[in-house]
């Protein structure tokens, strides 16, 4: 949290989730079948507190500004498609469940994070609603008989089932290993870039991996949560964002003059 204590304060990293009926859950009693609940994946939160920071899973109840007034860092996960109108397409054949509020949510959690400068971490489903928010496209579907296969879900989610070309002179660049490999299982990425938006990285098959706003807005297409290998160098990279961020903020508190009351 972002206090004038200093910089030993815990570094809190907002997750964002799902929210479904409870019936979507296995092993829920019948009794709150009915109910409503939202839904972390876990994997999140552990590489989040590998890299040093401590999780904070946010629910849509609550209000983006009054979240990234306090957050030191967001991530935006993955999950389900984003709402093709808000691009200009509309839902198609291979269109998966759609969540309009939550797309609400978490576009207003990202142009907030954006204009306050917070350090913002985009997964797949937040990678494309990095380039959505700035009026960006999004490829509605990828064959899965095409290219890297990327939908294919035939493997275990940690498997590293591609490599990706790193822009020279990019933040990836100097975050990742030269030869990374990462896993895939999206069917929709990065299409016509929006304001301001730079591409990072691409698969093999030219496909859009990685993308950023400015210096503190990164969206990967891959999964960095699920992968063995923690901390996640993409992960580490959040944290000790989010920390520099917390710790300049706070310098900049201590060092305003103070008032001095005059009669």
């Amino acid at each position: 949290m972002r206090t004038e204590s200093g910089a030993s304060d815990p570094v809190l990293i907002g997750i964002t989730g799902a929210r479904a009926r409870a019936s979507r859950v296995m092993g829920m009693p019948e009794l709150l079948l009915g109910g409503i609940v939202d839904l972390h994946h876990v994997p999140y939160t552990t590489a989040v507190a590998a890299a040093g920071g401590t999780p904070v899973q946010l629910t849509r109840d609550a209000r983006p500004a009054d979240l990234v007034r306090r957050l030191d860092g967001v991530v935006v996960a993955g999950g389900d498609d984003v709402d093709p109108r808000l691009y200009g397409s509309r839902p198609g054949l291979h269109a998966t469940h759609i969540d309009p509020d939550r797309d609400a949510f978490e576009l207003e959690l990202i142009e907030l994070a954006l204009r306050q400068n917070t350090p913002l971490l985009g997964i797949c489903r937040g990678c494309q609603l990095l380039n959505v928010v700035r009026g960006g496209t999004l490829v509605d579907h990828l064959p899965l008989d095409a290219g890297e296969a990327h939908g294919q879900l035939a493997y275990p989610l940690h498997a590293r089932v591609h490599g990706l070309d790193l822009v020279r002179g990019e933040l990836l660049e100097h975050v990742l290993p030269a030869d990374v490999g990462v896993n895939s299982f999206h069917h929709q990425s990065v299409a016509e870039l929006g304001r301001g938006v730079v591409p990072i990285a691409t698969a093999p098959d030219g496909v859009c991996e990685a993308i950023r706003i400015g210096s503190r807005a990164l969206g990967v297409q891959w999964h960095p949560e699920y992968l063995r290998e923690q901390p996640d160098p993409v992960f580490t990279w959040l944290v000790d964002a989010a920390r520099r961020s917390a710790r300049a903020e706070t310098m900049t508190i201590n060092e305003e003059p103070a008032h001095v009351a005059t009669s």
